[in-house]
């Protein structure tokens, strides 16, 4: 995601499709993905929406690597839009809502400490993939990283939808029966 809003012009540059309206279109399907996605996070569970979201995410990244290397410009745009859309519907609220639930505030300190590492990371590689990579390449990188992620929402990521404060802080504790004794014992 961040590739792309940071370098949707480059990224267009040589598309056919004028640079300044390309990150309009960006920043509208973001606003349109991020108004959407604020509906949506009390319907479904934050585990739900990841899944989709990223699933989503991944098929869409693959197409825009497919449509780049044939030189499609316009269906690769429609396919960043409903990328960025995609991503504000799950990656881009629901993990900072997840982390504030699950985590204490130093878990949450450390953990916006990396997404702004790895957004520096990403800003500085960039370029130097697209630059250096045959065109499409970097869509598949970011593809496969999309597919990964999909893979470790379903595997790991835990539903909170429907549990109390007390159960979502339990949720990733190993001494988590350990704790509900405890707690039992206190309550007689």
């Amino acid at each position: 995601m961040n590739a792309i809003m940071f370098y949707s012009s480059f990224i267009f540059a040589n598309s056919g499709i004028a640079a300044n309206y390309a990150s309009f279109y960006i920043q509208s399907a973001n606003l349109a993905g991020v108004i959407g996605g604020t509906f949506l996070l009390n319907k479904f569970g934050r585990r739900t929406l990841m899944l989709w979201a990223t699933g989503a995410c991944t098929v869409f990244i693959f197409t825009v690597a497919i449509f780049t290397i044939a030189g499609k410009s316009t269906a690769e745009l429609i396919f960043v839009l409903a990328y960025v859309a995609s991503f504000e519907f799950g990656q881009g609220p629901v993990v900072w809502m997840y982390m504030s639930e699950i985590m204490n505030d130093k878990g949450v300190s450390i953990g916006t400490l990396l997404n702004w590492t790895f957004t520096l990371i990403i800003g500085l590689i960039t370029p130097l993939m697209f630059n250096n990579m045959k065109t499409g390449t970097p869509f598949i990188v970011f593809g496969v990283l999309c597919g990964l992620g999909t893979l470790f929402v379903f595997f790991f990521m835990k539903e909170t939808k429907g549990l109390s404060d007390s159960d979502v802080k339990k949720l990733y504790r190993t001494d988590r029966d350990v704790i509900g004794e405890f707690e039992k014992r206190i309550a007689h």
